[in-house]
């Protein structure tokens, strides 16, 4: 009795099952059906009878599946009797018994996506998946994307024409500039003069900023490989930014660890461009006090790569955690008073830590209010082959252990020249007193440790670095001692030496040149340290060196559309021992080739008639010694690709607009000195 009710329960359960199951198949939106081996149907619920009804009422009657496929294709699509329906019909099923799916357009304009699956025995089920809403938002998604590029497009095309035009006219404003600054003015016309240079820079950084920040949105922005050599890196931007420190009467100073490889490969000008930003940041917001840049080794990396720390701290205002947390924000600055103070775009900060992003590294700051800002630049660079470094065992065992003293009232400087020191084992005392300077010396006597180098700040309170080296001169108890002054530029070496100096140190301090003269202190070495010789790399166009030639004599053809710019590139050579012809396009350009034989030729890209990419590719076919002329593209144009364009064309090198007189001039000694070399 309890097994006959038991098995009731089960059946009663299993009718209910399948009823619920028959009922939620019926309610689906999507067609469902289930066939047999020979493709007839077992069960196919509403949607699928009413999407493929000639398909169903084809099998019901007998068809095979092929037929069905071969009804559906007349009935559903686009196809008619004319049409291979056959051959259609079995690509259908082929892809239907693989599995795979397949899309079929509806007479309605619907899309279904018909599947089949086999599953027990020899039966298969499939399903019909309407796809035409989805189908619809990958087309829209499509036309965004579209619509997205072809904005982007002419977004970069108006920035490239905005820069074009922006810096035709800035050229000419920079140029004429400088060129009126050489002649004789009085006071007040000098003033004014250097306030349109002034005013040309800021407006040219601003240009740059824009023009670096749509390369980053666009993802345009490419990093050059070339050769990175930091020391000369690092004392060439501490150089630039010293100008601006003094003006201020700020400190500045910078430590290389000697153990960074001499040879790595990255993007130099970016590298530049990164700390030029920090440190002028850090100038801008520190009103005494200094400013220092230490670079260091961090690590070692997989396939010959290292880390590197930039690490640019000042005695500023520091900044609050709040305003850290938007610093690397576009269009943003630590608080909106600043921009009325100090003005800038807020780009700056933004674009380093883009461009540290793309070195593979990170930026980060750490600050207090009040207690100035330390700026971290991490970022990876190939190590060349080899592993040279900058520290010289030499240079290490003539200095290790020799004690020295440092006098100077600014804590940066002591820091700093501290670690240069020390890199090369030395032992370092440090002072910040000159007036406590005597004693420290006599105590150092008495313990039987004397130093055997001095090196004096020359401005201090107090008593400046001259007076404190004519008191140790001439105190009897103080030991003959070795006096190196270091001083910002207001003093000279034969000044020093009248001082009673055995040696000067221009500030910024250049750590090789310190090591340089402690070895001939110590050793009696020559005046000038063995240069080591850099690694060559190859790269798309040679790296230009400085040469020794100034390009005397040499005929050159200046081609540009813009008179401004033709008057101002000619007025700026006068004065120089070459010969420059003008011509106004493209088409002039290649005749005057034709007819004479330049030794250099200075080519405008974007011109009216023909264009400097053409007029150079025209050239170059001509034949002749002229085929090969060095031609250097001076243009407007400076958005990404640009001079790839002018390299892939012919050209030998690029200038971008505005054109600095001195870059001009280098490359006019670099290109003539090259011919000259291979003549």
């Amino acid at each position: 009795m309890v097994e006959a009710v038991a098995k009731h329960s089960a059946s009663s359960s299993a009718s209910d099952i399948e009823a619920l199951f028959s009922e939620a198949i019926e309610a689906l939106d999507d067609g469902f059906a289930i066939y047999d081996s020979e493709f007839r149907v077992l069960y196919a619920n509403a949607q699928a009878r009413t999407d493929f009804k000639d398909w169903y009422d084809v099998i019901e009657a007998g068809g095979t599946f092929k037929d069905a496929m071969h009804a559906s294709l007349i009935s559903l699509t686009k196809y008619s009797e004319n049409d291979d329906l056959d051959e259609l019909a079995d690509a259908a099923v082929n892809m239907l018994l693989a599995g795979d799916p397949l899309k079929t357009a509806m007479p309605d304009g619907r899309t279904l996506l018909i599947t089949h699956r086999r599953v027990s025995g020899d039966r298969w089920v499939g399903t019909s998946i309407d796809m035409t809403e989805e189908l619809v938002r990958q087309q829209e998604l499509k036309d965004m994307k579209k619509e997205a590029e072809a904005a982007s497009r002419a977004k970069s095309q108006f920035l490239a024409n905005m820069s074009h035009e922006i810096r035709t006219p800035l050229n000419a404003v920079l140029g004429f500039a400088s060129l009126i600054k050489d002649t004789e003015l009085d006071e007040r016309q000098s003033d004014y003069v250097e306030t349109i240079a002034e005013s040309g820079e800021s407006l040219l950084s601003i240009l740059n900023d824009v023009l670096d920040v749509s390369k980053i949105e666009a993802g345009a922005l490419d990093l050059d490989e070339t050769e990175v050599n930091i020391e000369r890196l690092i004392r060439s931007v501490m150089a630039l930014m010293s100008v601006r420190a003094q003006s201020k009467d700020l400190e500045i100073a910078s430590y290389v660890d000697p153990n960074i490889p001499v040879s790595l490969i990255g993007d130099q000008g970016r590298i530049r461009q990164i700390l030029v930003n920090l440190i002028g940041n850090a100038i801008k917001f520190t009103e005494e006090g200094g400013i220092s840049l230490e670079v260091r080794l961090e690590d070692r990396l997989p396939g010959d790569k290292v880390a590197i720390l930039f690490s640019v701290s000042d005695t500023g205002m520091g900044i609050s955690p709040e305003q850290q947390a938007q610093l690397f924000e576009r269009f943003t600055q630590a608080d909106v008073s600043t921009t009325r103070e100090f003005g800038g775009t807020g780009l700056g900060l933004s674009i380093c830590h883009d461009l540290v992003e793309l070195m593979e590294g990170t930026l980060e700051v750490q600050s207090e209010v009040g207690e100035g800002s330390t700026f971290k630049a991490r970022i990876v660079l190939e190590a060349d082959d080899g592993d040279e470094r900058y520290l010289d065992s030499d240079d290490a065992q003539t200095l290790r252990g020799r004690r020295l003293l440092v006098v100077d009232d600014n804590q940066v400087n002591l820091r700093v020249i501290g670690l240069m020191l020390a890199a090369y084992g030395c032992r370092v005392e440090t002072i910040d007193d000159p007036l406590g300077a005597r004693d420290v010396i006599l105590a150092a006597q008495e313990k039987g440790k004397p130093f055997e180098t001095i090196i004096i700040d020359h401005m201090m309170p107090g008593m400046d670095g001259v007076q404190l080296a004519a008191q140790l001169q001439d105190d009897a108890e103080v030991k003959p001692v070795k006096l190196i002054l270091s001083s910002s530029g207001i003093a000279t070496a034969s000044q020093a030496e009248e001082w009673g100096f055995d040696a000067i140190a221009p500030k910024p301090i250049s750590q090789r040149r310190l090591i340089n003269t402690l070895n001939r202190f110590f050793e009696n070495l020559p005046t000038k340290a063995k240069a080591k010789a850099p690694k060559k790399v190859q790269k798309k166009a040679p790296a230009p060196k400085r040469p020794s030639g100034d390009g005397a004599g040499c005929r050159i053809l200046l081609a540009d559309d813009n008179p401004t710019n033709l008057k101002f590139i000619q007025s700026a050579l006068e004065k120089h021992p070459v010969t420059v012809d003008t011509v106004g396009d493209g088409r002039e350009a290649v005749s005057a080739a034709r007819s004479l034989p330049y030794d250099l030729v200075l080519m405008d890209v974007q011109m009216v008639h023909m264009d400097g990419i053409e007029a150079t590719k025209r050239i170059r076919k001509l034949g002749g010694e002229i085929a090969n002329v060095p031609i250097i593209a001076i243009t407007a144009s400076a958005m990404a690709g640009d001079r790839e364009r002018c390299i892939d064309a012919g050209m030998n090198d690029y200038l971008a607009k505005p054109v600095a007189i001195d870059q001009l001039l280098d490359k006019i000694r670099y290109w003539t000195e090259e011919a000259v070399r291979e003549a």
